[in-house]
């Protein structure tokens, strides 16, 4: 297995190849995001034993309804965010007919995969953002999952992979993967060549 950065690593298999990004945080970053979660949870069964048991009026239930919504929703947010720093992986997967991104957690999580015959490596770029600008630090946050760094054209539509990294990262990380699709583009092309010489 090759480091290519601190989160990259990248393996040359007998049929595939493979990049594994990892999102891990420092443990400070984790425990926080933890202590964070279980207050929220907290806050949340406060808030379902006072709409239960203690409100008088329809409208306060209403009110307390719509909180829990909100609840919920930032409630899930959280929740796979720690999770995802905790024990998840980036998984890209290119072998001679398929293209993989999988997000996995606890080793569960379900693959995309795109035909390579409609990828050409100019299909891959990266993303630049501006070190400094606000969404760069909004989307780098560790309490949150971020956005994809890395886009890949793919059928009229664009599928962003590459969670959080930076832009040297993504850069390093687009010339490997452009790399890897030319080499089984060429390797393909070949062996159709060859069936034809033989047909």
């Amino acid at each position: 297995m090759k480091k290519i950065t601190d989160k990259i690593t990248f393996k040359k298999h007998k049929d595939c190849q493979t990049v594994v990004i990892s999102p891990t945080i420092e443990k400070w970053q984790l425990n926080s995001l933890l202590v964070w979660l279980l207050a929220w949870t907290f806050c949340g069964f406060a808030f379902l034993y006072y709409m239960f048991f203690e409100m008088q009026s329809g409208k306060q239930i209403i009110v307390f309804g719509v909180i829990l919504v909100f609840w919920i929703y930032f409630e899930m947010r959280v929740l796979r965010a720690y999770f995802w720093r905790k024990s998840g992986l980036e998984i890209i997967r290119i072998d001679a007919n398929v293209f993989s991104i999988k997000d996995s957690i606890f080793k569960y999580g379900k693959a995309r995969n795109f035909e390579m015959s409609k990828i050409e490596p100019e299909s891959i770029e990266s993303i630049y953002v501006n070190p400094k600008s606000y969404g760069k630090v909004m989307n780098d946050s560790f309490w949150q999952v971020g956005l994809g760094t890395i886009a890949l054209n793919y059928d009229d539509k664009i599928i962003y992979f590459g969670t959080q990294l930076e832009n040297d990262e993504s850069d390093k990380l687009t010339k490997l993967l452009r790399k890897i699709v030319k080499e089984y583009k060429t390797k393909n092309s070949m062996e159709i060549n060859d069936t034809s010489i033989d047909e």
